[in-house]
């Protein structure tokens, strides 16, 4: 099982009456022990996705699992105790 998955992860944004998609239906998954990098253009969503990580960011759809738990509606005393563990 995968430490980290994102599962088709989509974050919008309203400006002025326009829905823009930072981040597009995005899937991976990291094991225990991987690194990775995110690269892109300037703009292209890359510190929006990094922040849907520990819902910094919430995303608009999709999920975010960690070591198979969905933290995606974590709020509160959870929420922090997610962020503790996935630091």
């Amino acid at each position: 099982m995968a430490k980290i998955e994102v599962k088709q992860v989509s974050v919008a944004f309203t400006h002025k009456k326009e829905i823009k998609k930072a981040v597009d239906s995005v899937d991976f998954s990291v094991q225990a022990g991987e690194v990775y990098g995110i690269v892109g253009l300037s703009g292209a969503g890359k510190s929006t996705l990094v922040r849907t990580l520990n819902l910094l960011q919430v995303p608009s759809s999709g999920q975010i699992l960690i070591d198979g738990q969905d933290i995606t509606q974590a709020k509160g005393k959870h929420l922090r105790e997610v962020r503790q563990k996935s630091g």
